[in-house]
């Protein structure tokens, strides 16, 4: 796991980790746990952490569950770890390279995972239903606060 099972600082490691201005560039990778095996999500994370992506975020779909999600977080981030600790031995490899946040990017409160590093807590500000607006963000609240999941707020619009 990126930070921890002590969640203590989370949100601030997170962000400051998305924020830091001595990286030149940043990718973040969006993996659809509806699109593929969890093994194949891993796998994926994998190589695009190796191609230089500095966060790796899971969700977007609706017709995917909190099970899903979660075994898809799971596997990305044992993945990962495993990859961490051989650049560990590898004098060849950065070992700081590989510690990249798994992040929620869910479609609702119905594809959550406990596992996660953080969650983009979002509002579709152009949205006419208020399902978009703050429902959803009310019904995944008390589960992101029990997880100690840290919440990086979001606001966004859709364009046509």
């Amino acid at each position: 796991m990126y930070l921890g099972a002590n969640m203590g600082a989370v949100e601030s490691q997170v962000l400051e980790h998305v924020c830091d201005k001595t990286k030149s560039s940043r990718h973040a990778i969006l993996i659809d746990p509806a699109d593929q095996t969890p093994d194949i999500a891993a796998k994926r994370a994998v190589a695009a952490v190796a191609a230089g992506s500095k966060m790796i975020l899971v969700g977007g779909s609706s017709d995917t569950d909190m099970d899903n999600v979660n075994d898809t977080v799971v596997a990305i981030q044992e993945a990962l770890e495993l990859v961490t600790w051989a650049s560990s031995q590898d004098s060849g490899l950065e070992e700081k390279n590989w510690k990249v946040p798994v992040v929620l990017f869910p479609q609702g409160a119905a594809a959550l995972s406990p596992s996660a590093d953080a969650i983009t807590f979002m509002m579709l500000m152009n949205s006419k239903s208020p399902r978009y607006l703050i429902e959803e963000q009310v019904a995944g609240s008390l589960f992101i606060k029990k997880a100690g999941i840290s919440p990086l707020p979001m606001g966004y619009i859709i364009c046509e």
